[in-house]
């Protein structure tokens, strides 16, 4: 049978101010205030092939062979917290924009997202976004 020697105990180490329980150093705080600045988060809802808010012939929505670089417009509404206080977002909206933009009848190729970004003391903008491309 071996026989142990007895356990000694390490010295404890002598808390600084800095280390202190409760105490945290500010830059930590100013780090965490940034990050949440900045959050937010961004949904893709789906792709469309094309998409109008005109009347149009049917017809004529067959892609043309070139497309013009990609419009971008977005309908969006200001949240404190969660409860919005102006009107909300509308697809339709952001989709009529980049048509007015682009003087076209439809966009091609459209993506749709969602995004929501939120700043200190909880105010936030949630936008639906639409992107596409014009002849």
């Amino acid at each position: 049978m071996r026989s142990h020697a007895p356990l000694e105990a390490a010295p404890l180490a002598r808390p600084t101010a800095a280390s202190a329980p409760g105490r945290r150093k500010p830059l930590g705080a100013l780090a965490v205030v940034a990050l949440a600045a900045l959050a937010g988060c961004t949904l893709d809802l789906g792709h469309l092939d094309v998409v109008t808010t005109h009347e149009v012939d049917p017809t004529t929505l067959v892609p043309p062979a070139t497309l013009g670089p990609p419009v971008r417009a977005q309908s969006c509404v200001w949240v404190v917290t969660v409860v919005p206080v102006t009107s909300l977002p509308n697809l339709g909206a952001a989709v009529d924009r980049a048509l007015a933009e682009r003087h076209a009848d439809a966009l091609y190729d459209m993506h749709v997202r969602y995004t929501i970004v939120y700043l200190p003391p909880g105010i936030g903008r949630a936008c639906y976004v639409a992107e596409g491309r014009t002849p």
